[in-house]
């Protein structure tokens, strides 16, 4: 019996008693995305440890992470703000590449980035 409680309380020492994150700073700002494929102001990627992309905007965008430029149609699809799915979050595997973003209408549709570093 002494021995089991040596090994409880060894176990209890050693093993976390939940599990524990970590609170990053964020940067949050917002582009005007039109219908050529263009570079978005971010944070260093290398400093990235958190991104969110939020279409704001009536028209889907597309973006892409690698710094290949955005088409219609190819990249991360954002519906628009009251489609299915306007958001993109990423908190595992974060890219670190270039952002690049283009719309399917319009001239200047609301982008919401949220980045940690």
């Amino acid at each position: 019996m002494t021995w089991l409680l040596a090994v409880l309380t060894l176990l209890a020492m050693v093993s976390p008693v939940g599990a524990q994150s970590a609170a990053v700073p964020v940067h949050n700002h917002t582009a005007g995305i039109g219908t050529g494929s263009g570079g978005v102001d971010q944070l260093p990627a290398r400093f990235r440890s958190y991104l969110e992309l939020r279409n704001d905007s009536s028209v889907e965008i597309w973006c892409t992470t690698d710094g290949t430029n955005a088409v219609t149609g190819h990249g991360v699809a954002l519906s628009a703000s009251t489609g299915t799915y306007p958001t993109a979050q990423y908190d595992a595997r974060v890219p670190r590449g270039p952002l690049r973003c283009v719309a399917a209408s319009g001239g200047s549709n609301r982008l919401i980035i949220i980045e940690g570093q």
